[in-house]
């Protein structure tokens, strides 16, 4: 990521919030089902200020290796702006999922989305990934730590219209 771009500087304070809403949010859950989103939200955030902060201080220090990772480059083109909203919109997919579909159903289907289209995998391979993702998801959170999953608004409504 370089130092001092709009589009990084706007994903950054974008995913700050989810965060900070994710972590908020969760406090008020019981503690088995707001360990996984707390958890999320607090790597997050630390994730969101390494990248904020690595490169500015890498960026300053005078004495630099020639072979070092972070580089001078040209300002952003608008190319990163688009790979930015890109970002911005998985994000908002794999919530939306959540809400839509439940947990349980989003993580595996947002997974295989993302590795088939942003990472460029085979169906096969993206979808064993994916399928081995749910079935540790299901197995360590809904078996081992028995933690309570939020259902979906299709599940919900289908409860209450059937």
């Amino acid at each position: 990521m370089r130092a001092g771009t709009r589009a990084d500087l706007v994903v950054s304070v974008v995913l700050a919030t989810v965060f900070v809403f994710l972590v908020v949010e969760a406090g008020a859950w019981d503690y088995r089902s707001a360990l996984f989103p707390q958890a999320i939200g607090v790597a997050g955030l630390a994730a969101v200020g390494a990248l904020l902060v690595v490169p500015t201080v890498a960026r300053r220090t005078p004495d630099r290796a020639s072979g070092s990772a972070v580089t001078d480059e040209p300002p952003a083109e608008n190319g990163d702006h688009v790979r930015a909203f890109r970002l911005l919109a998985w994000i908002a997919a794999v919530i939306s999922l959540s809400w839509l579909l439940g947990q349980m159903v989003a993580m595996p289907l947002f997974m295989l989305g993302f590795l088939r289209c942003e990472a460029g995998l085979r169906w096969l391979t993206a979808s064993l990934a994916a399928l081995f993702t749910g079935g540790f998801l299901y197995v360590v959170f809904d078996r081992v730590l028995t933690v309570t999953w939020l259902d979906g608004a299709v599940y919900q409504w289908a409860a209450t219209a059937l």
